[in-house]
């Protein structure tokens, strides 16, 4: 089975390979309001970006694919090709999010690593993280922030 992406049935539970678009809402009070949530990103990079309209692009790349096939150049072309047909482009309201185990794809997929650093737009933020569940939502400024925990 080749590397391929499939929406997800619910934007509050991306599994491995999974993309979702949904609104995100200013926080309410002191809580924040997630509208997507990787299910849990163990060995996967999550890569997140905000979209015009109120909406935000989440999708979960991981290191192989169900046959254990590793990532491609062909496979992050197709992670940015859902990235652009989301909406997102260099004058979004915001940076591309890459979170997860980066360091760990730096050192043991530097080749994918690096090619999908050169598809990724300039504004580009990493933030390493550790196996959990983590949901997107807007943070008081506006700006999409990374929510740890599971929904409840």
């Amino acid at each position: 089975m080749p590397y391929a992406f499939v929406p997800a049935a619910d934007p509050l539970a991306i599994g491995e390979r999974q993309w979702a678009v949904a609104a995100v809402s200013p926080p309410c009070g002191r809580r924040a309001v997630v509208g997507l949530r990787f299910s849990r990103l163990g060995p996967c990079l999550g890569l997140a970006a905000p979209l015009p309209g109120g909406r935000a692009f989440a999708l979960c790349l991981s290191r192989t694919s169900p046959t254990l096939a590793p990532v491609s150049p062909a496979g992050v072309d197709a992670a940015i090709g859902l990235l652009q047909a989301a909406g997102y482009d260099a004058g979004a309201p915001g940076p591309v999010l890459v979170l997860g185990p980066v360091d760990a794809w730096r050192r043991g997929a530097a080749a994918t690593y690096a090619a999908l650093r050169a598809r990724l737009p300039a504004a580009v933020r990493e933030i390493p993280l550790v196996a959990a569940p983590y949901g997107l939502a807007l943070n008081a400024g506006g700006a999409l922030a990374v929510v740890a925990g599971r929904a409840g």
